[in-house]
């Protein structure tokens, strides 16, 4: 689960980073991989690299390289054609710091894992975590000096587990599914949803659901939906893909409104169906088609997305606004282009990403980070829907900022359409009104 910038003396748990938790209990038997793991520990304090050495020799790790800054590295990695399974790296270094080192690390394409190690503020770690990420790196973690034996080697033992190399986002190629399977798949019905409930905070009525895409294989089993979704971006088959969970949707809205439900159903959208002129004209006929009209449907686009094709999502998102569809801007401050975003696209609705509402109770910069995302959308007259939640905490304190809708797992996991026919009733479920 996503955590705070929280840290103890010697582990932080930053936000979007996943880390493994040392037992309270004594020491484990080392992962059988652990003794054969390569590492290169990098930090210009010699009493440090010693004191390390020490605790990774008592851990068990066999071969230890060390590196006294940056350049002192690169040598290491340019010298021995084997790369290290593992880099231990501090920050602050002389002749080249570990921002500077990991920059290089990312033109090389680095496969290993990284654990950032440093004496300073919280908020540096945490910078320097983004910037492994963004370099497509693979972080294992961040912990503070002096380092405790038992954190270090939870995160070692996370380091020796093989992860896809793949950059974000991108399937791993066991589950790529070729243009042929993907087309069968769709004419036979593969692409299904689940349905997250969305709650109005204040009153705990329904207001809303999330379709989410679900591809049942029957040989296969349930594929993860960013696999299918990359595949058929590459396929050239997203707009097929998104008529059929956008069918789905409005079936299941249909549905739902049978039962009396006032509400909205939300379906995403690829920024590539955005490049499709006739997607308004399309997905109304759709809708037409299930008997539910554009008002009660929620599109939601990631926002990060956008700016690499401005010009269609003007024209397309402004036909689809003027066609009576609800538009959301998804994963709010993930981008950057937000501002210019909400300036220039006609959007109704704002949902902040789960990484500013996860964490935000204890830790004052998610928080106003979070705060001010709910006072820009208020202002700006858009409906502020906060995904996950997880906690009560979490919820009393997104009521107290002012989010109107909140979603996760707190109120509801994603549910077939039978468990959200049960779910809605004149009790439960209110028309979507913005306080």
């Amino acid at each position: 689960m996503k955590g705070s910038i929280k840290a103890t003396p010697t582990q932080l748990d930053i936000p979007g980073l996943h880390m493994a938790q040392p037992s309270a209990s004594s020491p484990s038997a080392l992962p059988p991989t652990l003794d054969r793991l390569r590492t290169l520990l990098i930090d210009d304090s010699p009493f440090v690299r010693d004191v390390t050495v020490e605790t990774l020799t008592a851990l068990g790790v066999r071969h230890i390289q060390c590196a006294a800054d940056g350049w002192d590295a690169l040598l290491h990695l340019t010298r021995d054609p084997v790369p290290p399974d593992v880099i231990l790296c501090d920050l602050a270094m002389p002749s080249m710091d570990g921002l500077e080192f990991i920059r290089h690390l990312g033109t090389r394409a680095y496969g290993g894992a990284i654990i950032l190690i440093s004496g300073h503020s919280e908020r540096l770690l945490g910078s320097a975590c983004e910037l492994v990420r963004s370099l497509d790196l693979r972080l294992a973690g961040a912990i503070r000096k002096p380092l405790v034996p038992k954190v270090l080697e939870a995160l070692l033992a996370a380091s020796a587990t093989p992860t896809a190399a793949a950059r974000p986002g991108a399937p791993p190629p066991a589950l790529t599914l070729s243009a042929d399977e993907l087309r069968n798949g769709l004419a036979r019905g593969h692409a299904q949803i689940l349905l997250q409930p969305q709650v109005a905070v204040r009153t705990g009525d329904t207001v809303g659901f999330e379709a989410l895409l679900r591809w049942h294989d029957p040989e296969r089993g349930i594929l993860p939906p960013p696999a299918v979704v990359a595949s058929a971006e590459a396929a050239g088959l997203v707009d097929d893909l998104t008529y059929a969970v956008f069918r789905a949707a409005a079936g299941a809205l249909q549905a739902l409104q049978e039962r009396g439900y006032p509400g909205t159903v939300s379906v995403n959208l690829s920024v590539e169906n955005l490049a499709q002129l006739q997607l308004p004209e399309t997905l109304q006929q759709i809708a037409a088609e299930q008997g539910v009209v554009p008002e009660h449907l929620v599109l939601e686009v990631t926002e990060s997305r956008l700016i690499h094709n401005l010009a269609a999502s003007l024209e397309v998102l402004g036909r689809l606004s003027l066609g009576g569809f609800r538009l959301s801007m998804d994963d709010y401050g993930t981008g950057y282009s937000t501002l210019e975003m909400l300036k220039k696209l006609p959007f109704d609705e704002l949902k902040i990403d789960r990484t500013f509402v996860t964490g935000a109770v204890h830790d004052l910069v998610t928080r106003t980070i979070l705060r001010s995302s709910i006072e820009l959308g208020r202002a700006l007259g858009m409906t502020v829907v906060a995904e996950g939640i997880e906690t009560e905490r979490e919820l009393d304190l997104l009521t107290m900022l002012g989010a109107d809708i909140g979603q996760g797992y707190w109120f509801a996991k994603p549910q077939p359409l039978s468990d959200a026919l049960r779910r809605v009733s004149p009790a439960r479920s209110a028309p979507l009104s913005v306080a």
